[in-house]
């Protein structure tokens, strides 16, 4: 049933906009999503496998969020930097200043996408992708406004109604950067299920967005280890 009030991404840029009005933040934190959380969308399909390319999903209007002021959230801190794993090669992206390791085995997939900076694969089992987009975020993300930006993270995720089920999303920085963890799985267009281990950190006007993947999901609890680690080996330039 429609209420007669906007729909959309149009719903969506005016729940955040009253979300910031109401907690003070206006001048620190502008969120438009109009065309931003649309070709944003567009771009991450997440709920899908990273190594095959279906069509992207169609978006979906997030939830509207509570009236309530955002509770501060404790943040995992980032791990140590340390040596990479042996038998590890170095992927660096000078232009948007990351770096991230992984297996040397594993072979580099190409992606018609610009935004893919890397994807690489070991088999169709279990992949990495790394996605570099504009942010709507018009001003830097902290660790006080995780809270807000949640929001979009949310919307960004949920858009895919492939998606089966969820964990809790954790808040953590790494290498530096804020951002959200979500772990989740989805269904295969060839109809089995998959499951991602998805990062979206911000750094300054750009979301950088790692998707670790395992097919089928049940790989998951045996690839874990694996995953965590290559995420662990990322690094960023931070200003």
């Amino acid at each position: 049933m429609n209420d007669g009030g906007p729909s959309g991404p149009g719903r969506l840029r005016a729940t955040l906009s009253s979300s910031l009005l109401g907690h003070g933040v206006r001048s620190r934190l502008v969120i438009t999503l109009v065309a931003g959380i649309v070709a944003l969308v567009a771009a991450a399909a997440v709920g899908r496998s990273v190594v095959s390319s279906p069509a992207p999903p169609t978006p979906r209007p997030a939830p509207a969020p509570s009236a309530a002021a955002p509770t501060p959230v404790p943040v995992a801190p980032a791990p140590a930097p340390a040596a990479d794993p042996p038998g590890y090669v170095r992927f660096r992206d000078a232009r948007t200043g990351f770096s991230i390791a992984y297996p040397k085995g594993w072979s580099r997939v190409a992606s018609r996408e610009a935004a893919v900076k890397l994807l690489v694969a070991k088999g169709r089992a279990t992949s990495l992708l790394v996605r570099v987009a504009r942010s709507p975020v018009t001003s830097d993300v902290t660790r006080e406004t995780l809270p807000i930006v949640r929001q979009l993270t949310d919307s960004l995720v949920r858009a895919d109604g492939r998606i089966q089920s969820i964990v809790e999303p954790q808040p953590l920085v790494l290498a530096g950067l804020p951002g959200y963890r979500y772990v989740y799985t989805f269904a295969t267009t060839s109809g089995g299920s998959g499951a991602h281990i998805h990062y979206f950190l911000f750094k300054g006007r750009r979301i950088i967005t790692l998707v670790l993947q395992a097919l089928p999901a049940q790989r998951l609890e045996q690839d874990l280890p694996l995953l965590k680690r290559i995420a662990e080996t990322f690094r960023a330039r931070v200003p």
